[in-house]
């Protein structure tokens, strides 16, 4: 549970760093924004292709998901691992875009 807790830190921060919401994201995805909230919340995890696209549409880093799984990173580690990624590779995410690519597969 803890791992979940420190994933959905990770992704929090990308998600909101990146200027995008929770319905924003559910959109571009086909979910709920409850969804997003329970995975933030480390309450639920997406799928492993949910993951994928997830990580895809807020251009977050599958590397970092990994090592945050690996080593067992706590929430503070995955927030610092999120913030520094942010930092060395900025930039919004078009949100119509990331919603035409998914709805086109």
């Amino acid at each position: 549970m803890e791992t979940n807790k420190a994933v959905g830190a990770y992704l929090r921060t990308i998600r909101v760093g990146r200027g995008l919401t929770q319905d924003d994201v559910a959109s571009a995805l086909n979910t709920s924004a409850r969804n997003i909230g329970r995975w933030e919340s480390g309450s639920h995890e997406p799928g492993t292709l949910t993951t994928l696209d997830l990580l895809n549409l807020i251009r977050g880093s599958a590397a970092d998901l990994q090592s945050i799984v690996a080593k067992n990173h706590t929430e503070h580690d995955a927030v610092a691992l999120a913030n520094t990624y942010l930092q060395s590779n900025p930039g919004q995410v078009i949100v119509q875009r990331a919603q035409a690519l998914f709805t086109e597969s």
